[in-house]
């Protein structure tokens, strides 16, 4: 997802943002839990840092795809230039298969809480594997660590970018009929009710 910037509050002239969103962060970010790959291995999100940042520039997407995703290096370069976001390497054991960006921000007249999936990848090597369904799950587990807690999980989606949506559905988002930065926003809440059951 995501040719789009990182996201800026509007207060400070977001071309596109949603007019009341504003930024929470730098905020203490909570350690990751660990999930279950579709194949059974052990499913992780660990920080980029200067020991896997090669690893993580070294996944990508298919090429037809990647006019829908920024690639891994402007991510992780765009975390550095805007507090609160956090860039992720996601493992199947020890194998590198994706990446993600997230960040909570308040937005609407009441100033709830919503944990935005700013960018999601799965390298093209581990694509029709179920491990985008595994990570979007284990990436909601891990957004009820942060406090605030937040009412719900979003990210946004290229409009044509069917296959995305498609996952994205999957596992619980929907329309909401917002645009931001030129793409469609999909929400859902932060448990769904087959999850609570787990």
């Amino acid at each position: 997802m995501a040719q789009s910037p990182a996201p800026i509050s509007a207060s400070d002239g977001g071309d596109g943002a949603e007019a009341s969103e504003t930024w929470i962060g730098p905020i203490a970010i909570p350690d990751t839990p660990e999930g279950r790959s579709p194949a059974g291995a052990v499913l992780s999100l660990e920080p980029v840092t200067a020991t896997n940042y090669h690893e993580t520039l070294g996944l990508s997407v298919h090429p037809e795809q990647e006019r829908f995703v920024s690639s891994n290096a402007v991510s992780i370069a765009d975390c550095y230039i805007y507090p609160g976001t956090n860039p992720r390497l996601a493992r199947e054991g020890s194998t590198p298969v994706g990446f993600t960006l997230v960040h909570l921000h308040a937005y609407g007249p009441d100033g709830t809480v919503r944990f935005f999936i700013e960018r999601f990848m799965i390298d093209r090597a581990h694509q029709r594997r179920g491990l985008g369904q595994a990570l979007l799950r284990l990436i909601a587990d891990w957004a009820a660590r942060f406090e605030p807690v937040p009412a719900s999980i979003a990210l946004g989606c290229v409009a044509d970018n069917a296959a995305a949506k498609t996952l994205y559905r999957s596992v619980g988002f929907s329309e909401t009929g917002d645009v931001r930065y030129g793409e469609d926003v999909m929400a859902r809440p932060l448990h769904l009710p087959t999850e609570s059951a787990r």
